[in-house]
C-alpha cells in the first residue's frame, strides 16, 4: 500500500515510481492534469506522488472543469507500471462492450460507472473509443499568423515614433478604414485637414 492507507496504489521503492508515467508517455499529444488530491499533497510527498495523481480527461469533459469534477466524468489513469485504468461514467453499455472487445479487463462496476484495466500497448485503441482530450499544438506557419496578428492588434504592441522639430515625437497611425492620423508625443492626436468647401 501506499504512504495513504486505504488507496489501491502500490507502494513505489524510494526514489523510483513503479507508476506509468502519463506525462512522460503521451504529454506531448494528449492533456495531462492532475486529480484533485494532488493540491492537497504536502510538499515533500507530492514528487513522489505525482505520476499517480496523473490523469487524462475524456470527451464529454467541459473545458474549463475545475480539478475537484475531473473524476467525475470518463478518464484515465495509472494503476500500475504497464497497466492503465479507464473510468467510464454513466451506464453506457455499448462503450463498455467496445472496450471490453479491445482487451480491457472489468476492474469495477458501480452505479455511477464502470472501472476497467488495459496495458499501455493498448492506449491507441482505447483512445479511439473513449477520445482523450487532446493538447493544441499549432503548425510553425499558424504560429507565424497569430504572432503577426498580435502584432497588429495588441495594445501593447510598439509603436515607431519619429522626431520632427515642429511637434517632437510623432508617429503615424492607420484607422481601420485606412485613414491616417498623427499621433503626437504627448499622446493627442493631430487631425488630418480638412478641406472646406
Amino acid at each position: 500500500m501506499s504512504r495513504v492507507e486505504g488507496t489501491l496504489s502500490p507502494a513505489a521503492p524510494a526514489g523510483k515510481s513503479s507508476c506509468a508515467n502519463l506525462k512522460a508517455l503521451f504529454g506531448k499529444r494528449y492533456r495531462v492534469r492532475h486529480e484533485e488530491s494532488y493540491y492537497a499533497e504536502r510538499a515533500e510527498f507530492r514528487a513522489q506522488e505525482e505520476v499517480w495523481l496523473q490523469i487524462i480527461a475524456c470527451a464529454g469533459t467541459p473545458r474549463n472543469c475545475p480539478p475537484k469534477d475531473l473524476t467525475r466524468y470518463t478518464h484515465i489513469y495509472p494503476f500500475g507500471s504497464d497497466t492503465l485504468a479507464v473510468y467510464k461514467a454513466g451506464r453506457q453499455t455499448v462503450v463498455v462492450k467496445r472496450l471490453l472487445a479491445v482487451g480491457c479487463q472489468v476492474e469495477t462496476v458501480g452505479d455511477d460507472g464502470t472501472t476497467l484495466l488495459f496495458p499501455v500497448a493498448l492506449f491507441p485503441e482505447v483512445a479511439k473509443i473513449v477520445h482523450p482530450l487532446r493538447r493544441r499544438v499549432a503548425s510553425e506557419a499558424e504560429r507565424g499568423r497569430l504572432r503577426r496578428l498580435s502584432e497588429v492588434h495588441s495594445p501593447f504592441r510598439k509603436i515607431p515614433f519619429t522626431e520632427t522639430p515642429e511637434a517632437g515625437l510623432v508617429c503615424v497611425r492607420r484607422g481601420r478604414d485606412g485613414s491616417e492620423h498623427l499621433q503626437l508625443g504627448n499622446g493627442a492626436f493631430a487631425l488630418p485637414s480638412v478641406e472646406v468647401r
